[in-house]
């Protein structure tokens, strides 16, 4: 999902940012819109080697896209990786980073309303680990949708 610039009310609009856009970010993302219908949620990477690629493509997502697809019917493997950009902190109204605080750029951050939250990547975990860390995941989602005050921004 691409979200058009200038097109969207930022006080539903949730941004997702981990380091490489091919897990944590994306899980965010696809549970959000899943679970708020309100929220319209779009997730980028810090590291994005291949801006675009399905994360289906990425072999390392294999196991991440299976549970997905088990755990909440929810395929994501057609969910392409898009780049962060500083331009971004200005059409979101949440920017929530799900990363660990050594690779996340500066003005992250010290961006005022950025909320980080060092959730262990997925890269290279075993099927337990995955689905122990999408639960994780999932709870941050629901915490943020119970939080968000959707009244003013």
């Amino acid at each position: 999902m691409i979200i058009t610039p200038g097109k969207l009310d930022p006080q539903y609009a949730f941004l997702c940012i981990c380091r490489e856009n091919t897990g944590r970010s994306q899980v965010a993302e696809r549970l959000l819109n899943c679970f708020a219908g309100r929220i319209l949620a779009q997730s980028a990477g810090i590291k994005v080697d291949i801006p675009g690629q399905m994360i289906g493509d990425r072999p390392e997502a294999a196991l991440l896209i299976a549970t997905m697809k088990e755990q909440y019917n929810l395929d994501i493997a057609h969910q392409r990786r898009t780049p962060y950009e500083t331009s971004m902190l200005n059409e979101f109204g949440r920017i929530i980073v799900l990363a660990e605080t050594e690779c996340i750029p500066g003005e992250l951050l010290t961006s005022r309303g950025v909320e980080h939250y060092p959730i262990t990547d997925l890269k290279n975990r075993g099927a337990d680990e995955t689905v122990r860390i999408i639960g994780q995941i999932e709870d941050l989602a629901h915490a943020l949708i119970d939080t968000h005050d959707f009244s003013h921004q």
